[in-house]
C-alpha cells in the first residue's frame, strides 16, 4: 500500500491534493536532460510525486537522484502551478 492509497482511508471522497515536480535540468552547453524509461518507449523529463510532508526542493532533488544517479545541490523554481487546470 502507498502513502496515498493510506490517506484516502481518512478523506473518504473529498479531493486529494498530490504534490508533483517535473524538473528541466541542462547543462553548460543548454542540453535539457530527458529520460527513456525501460518499461515503455515515451520520452519524459525527470520528475515524480511528493512524500508525505516534502516540500518542492526535496522532491526534485530526489527525484532527479532516484531517476538518473546524480546530485544536484542548486536549482531556480521556474513557476508553481495549482488547481485544477
Amino acid at each position: 500500500m502507498n502513502n496515498l492509497e493510506d490517506l484516502s482511508k481518512f478523506v473518504d471522497h473529498r479531493p486529494l491534493f498530490l504534490g508533483v515536480a517535473t524538473v528541466l535540468l541542462s547543462d553548460n552547453e543548454i542540453r535539457l536532460l530527458v529520460l527513456k524509461p525501460s518499461d515503455n518507449e515515451s520520452w519524459e523529463l525527470p520528475g515524480g510525486a511528493a512524500g508525505t510532508g516534502e516540500m518542492v526542493k526535496g522532491i526534485t532533488e530526489g527525484e532527479i537522484f532516484e531517476d538518473t544517479n546524480l546530485e544536484i545541490d542548486k536549482g531556480t523554481l521556474f513557476d508553481e502551478f495549482s488547481g485544477a487546470k
